[in-house]
């Protein structure tokens, strides 16, 4: 595979992008979704949350933390490992495109989302 320096990282900071993206589009953002803990989250921002947990977080294990390795967790040959990996597979584009073609309509009302939510758990 050929060497594709930072391809990691631009997958990380796509998947902030798309978290930051919905998160917005539901009333959120990034940043209120990682100063909330999890008992505190509106119900229906549950999964935002635990995306936005995943990218990154304060704890030791996020992507992000990954990306910066100021832990050390990665050697430096993992890390070419990451990078040509995730330079050979196009994901960042793929959830660039994902992030480029979101309708952005309304979101439903806190009602309409409980009735959604309701309805998939009869």
């Amino acid at each position: 595979m050929p060497r594709a320096p930072g391809a990691f990282e631009e997958v990380v900071d796509a998947l902030r992008a798309h978290v930051e993206q919905r998160a917005t589009w539901a009333g959120s953002s990034f940043d209120e979704l990682a100063a909330q803990a999890f008992d505190e989250i509106d119900p229906l921002l549950l999964p935002l949350k635990v995306a936005q947990n995943y990218v990154d977080t304060d704890e030791a294990g996020s992507l992000a933390d990954l990306v910066a390795n100021d832990a050390g967790f990665l050697r430096s040959g993992e890390r070419e490992l990451l990078d040509r990996l995730f330079g050979y597979a196009p994901i960042g584009e793929l959830i660039q495109a994902e992030i480029d073609n979101f309708e952005q309509v309304d979101p439903p009302s806190p009602a309409a989302r409980l009735g959604a939510v309701a309805a998939n758990t009869n």
